[in-house]
């Protein structure tokens, strides 16, 4: 009997699934919408290099302009981030042991991937939640919307596989097709390990997320981020980063990676990476993140963490100016360290507003550059 009650309960399930996927695709973003949401926009890419080609190893740094759009499926995500790899092919920077570094959050946004065309059209990040559509949660623009954090955490907790999927094929492929390594900037997932190139998922607590990739699309390390900005706190937890370099294929020294807001800890700055030869930083910076630099938890000194390094004439600074005294650009002028980049997302991401500082300094060249503001992207490249 409890038999034949299931059946009409199993049919409509089976009857709103049919029904929620032809929907979608009848109102998905199609690639005559998506080319005229490209087309419309202009994408300056600034470039920069510094150091002499000696057939060792160089890296590049990509601050890449990203739109809801580039993230609406799979293949749209991995054409747009390859777009940036053939600027740096044509510029002559790929090489044999290059090493490539994407931003923070790069991958985040797969979240919202294959929905309506609204999800990818709408101003505001409420307003394309407002359309977001899956079996559970059917026909979400119709009835009245959860609160945002819920629904946010109803999406991390449900695609959190297939995001996984799109963002670790989308850099294992690329590091396959034009044979480098890619520190993969980051991506929100459950708690997870490494296994044999693989990623295992082992919890439930979400954290932010970088991998390397060799040449070969296998996984080599992944990353953490501690530093937990307003806007995720209710979303992830505080992760572990490596106290010391990773290791970068192909290259005997290592790489210390600090990512976003780790870079304003001395705590991020231990006697290991500080004998580093190289710093990269995979960041994000929203607009709306304040600081207070008197804190020394932001600005304490490196020998001494509880000890505040922050003048009274600090305060007189823009936030840009105070971001990178007391981030890795300031941290990394004491060291004995040979070069650093930092490297930001920028992007018409709805009504998040981000800053783009994306700096490098190579002290064997004799060269520090910052992005120039005005440029939507940005190609750095190093001679180690």
């Amino acid at each position: 009997m409890d038999y034949l009650i299931r059946i009409p309960f199993f049919i409509f399930v089976f009857l709103l699934s049919g029904y929620l996927y032809f929907d979608a695709m009848y109102h998905n973003l199609s690639g005559n919408e998506y080319n005229t949401i490209s087309l419309s926009k202009v994408d300056e890419t600034y470039i920069s290099s510094a150091g002499s080609d000696k057939n060792y190893a160089n890296i590049i740094a990509i601050q890449p302009f990203m739109y809801p759009a580039d993230y609406s499926s799979k293949e749209r995500f991995f054409n747009k981030l390859e777009s940036y790899l053939l600027k740096a092919k044509r510029n002559g920077f790929l090489k044999d042991r290059t090493t490539i570094i994407f931003p923070d959050h790069i991958g985040t946004p797969l979240y919202l991937s294959y929905q309506r065309k609204e999800v990818y059209t709408s101003q505001t990040l409420e307003n394309a939640l407002s359309f977001y559509n899956s079996p559970k949660y059917p026909l979400i623009e119709k009835r009245i919307i959860k609160p945002q954090i819920e629904l946010i955490k109803e999406i991390l907790d449900s695609k959190y596989k297939d995001v996984a999927e799109m963002y670790i094929s989308t850099f294992s492929d690329l590091a396959k097709i034009y044979k480098v390594n890619i520190l993969s900037g980051s991506v929100v997932l459950p708690q997870l390990n490494i296994n044999e190139g693989k990623i295992v998922f082992t919890g439930k607590d979400r954290k932010v997320y970088g991998f390397m990739f060799n040449s070969s699309g296998l996984i080599t390390q992944k990353v953490e981020r501690r530093h937990i900005y307003n806007f995720e706190k209710e979303f992830i937890v505080s992760g572990n980063p490596p106290e010391e370099g990773i290791v970068v294929p192909g290259i005997p020294n290592k790489m210390a990676v600090i990512m976003s807001g780790d870079t304003l800890s001395a705590l991020s700055y231990t006697r290991i990476i500080q004998v580093t030869d190289l710093w990269v930083s995979p960041s994000i910076k929203p607009s709306t993140e304040i600081f207070n630099f008197s804190d020394p938890k932001f600005s304490g000194e490196l020998q001494n963490p509880s000890k505040s390094l922050f003048k009274d004439s600090d305060s007189l600074l823009t936030n840009r100016e105070q971001w990178h005294k007391f981030s890795i650009t300031g941290r990394h002028a004491s060291t004995s360290s040979k070069s650093y980049i930092q490297v930001f997302l920028n992007g018409e991401l709805y009504d998040i507003k981000l800053d783009t500082w994306s700096c490098y300094n190579a002290k064997s060249s004799g060269k520090q550059d910052f992005v120039d503001p005005k440029k939507t992207s940005a190609i750095i490249n190093v001679f180690l």
